[in-house]
């Protein structure tokens, strides 16, 4: 028995016609294994599409068939199997039904007679192209699911929220884009000695597999590092000269990678935050109803070797509210709005952020950029000195 690997389907309530269309078709289906199946009725072939469709690459059917027509039999098959593709068999002298057919999802139109070859250099092009779509299906559903484990390694390498409460009065929102679900924003949190935590927070260009790649990498400069955290003298800006000499050295010559890091370092026991930072945005901190901005002009990472990130440290009060984000959070791509620090500022002022700051944060953005999606990756960290 032939080992078929495709169906082409025949629909016809005239048995001579059938007959005459797979007599030609037969050459040409044996070449291209190529099983051909004919029916009577347009309700028949559809129950057999119900458990067939799959290898099923072209349906051809006649226009004037009783209680299912050929223009309505194709239309139902367009709704439910898409990716075949349809062929209706008509007369010069059937204008309207050509006009419907025209404005259908049909893909030819095959006029009687027909000319042999015609009929089958049309099959055969119907053939080529339903076999390239199939495999770009293939590659589309392959790429998925890379992006897919992709995202699930990326998430493994970024530290739960749950495994630093009781340690840091933390919350925070991390959503990689939907529809990719893995992203370049990174984070990261540390303790050390002396009641004191660093948080780490950084946002590579681009979404998907690529930047996701380079925030692994900075996951490895910080697993490198964190050896010497146990040092009183620990610096941020420090950190982020190692982070950037580290991935000047790793991405060589590859220039459209833009990479940002902020990284502060909290003294609880003595209430100072120091921080660095590389092309990131500003620091929020919430102080009762005053809200302090702590910016930095340094540029982002991987660009220039020998730069040497600075320190800035100031006072915290109990209660403060730090708050670090990227920028995911402030840009629409739909309205083309980004939030300004004005904005951002009345905004975070307004908000009673007693509890669930993060999460609270996150949907008065939204509101703000009139979104129901972000269209970047979001990352936001809240942090309450206590």
């Amino acid at each position: 028995m032939p080992n078929y690997l495709y169906k082409l389907i025949l629909v016809d309530d005239e048995e001579l016609l059938l007959k005459s269309l797979v007599r030609e078709l037969t050459p040409w289906s044996k070449e291209n294994r190529v099983e051909i199946i004919t029916f009577n009725s347009g309700y028949d072939a559809l129950k057999y599409l119900k458990e067939n469709s799959k290898t099923v690459f072209l349906v051809i059917s006649d226009l004037r068939m009783p209680t299912l027509s050929g223009t309505d039999f194709l239309q139902n098959i367009n709704s439910l199997y898409p990716e075949i593709k349809l062929f209706l068999l008509t007369a010069y002298s059937e204008i309207p039904a050509i006009q419907s057919a025209i404005k259908s999802s049909i893909n030819r139109l095959l006029l009687k007679p027909w000319d042999s070859v015609s009929l089958e250099n049309d099959v055969d092009e119907a053939f080529k192209s339903y076999k390239t779509e199939e495999q770009n299906r293939k590659l589309r559903e392959e790429l998925a699911l890379n992006i897919k484990l992709a995202g699930e390694f990326q998430r493994k390498l970024l530290p739960k929220i749950e495994s630093i409460k009781g340690i840091m009065d933390l919350d925070m929102v991390y959503e990689p884009v939907n529809k990719l679900q893995c992203g370049g924003d990174y984070y990261d949190f540390c303790n050390v000695e002396d009641n004191r935590q660093l948080i780490l927070m950084g946002d590579v260009t681009g979404h998907g597999v690529r930047p996701a790649f380079v925030t692994a990498m900075l996951k490895v400069l910080c697993s490198m590092y964190r050896p010497k955290l146990n040092s009183k003298d620990i610096s941020p800006g420090e950190i982020v000269s190692y982070f950037n000499q580290g991935l000047y050295k790793s991405l060589g010559d590859i220039n459209d990678i833009l990479a940002t890091l902020t990284i502060i370092l909290i003294d609880h026991k003595n209430k100072k935050l120091t921080f660095s930072g590389a092309g990131q945005l500003p620091i929020y901190i919430l102080r009762s109803d005053k809200l302090i901005l702590l910016d930095s002009d340094e540029v982002a990472m991987g660009f220039v070797h020998d730069i040497e990130y600075k320190d800035t440290t100031v006072d915290l009060e109990t209660g403060d509210l730090i708050i670090m984000f990227t920028d995911g959070l402030i840009e629409s791509e739909s309205t083309k709005t980004v939030i300004d620090k004005d904005r951002i500022r009345s905004m975070l002022l307004t908000l009673d952020l007693t509890s669930s700051p993060a999460l609270k944060i996150k949907e008065a953005f939204k509101t703000l950029l009139g979104d129901k999606e972000f269209a970047d990756d979001v990352t936001l960290i809240t942090s309450r000195i206590l």
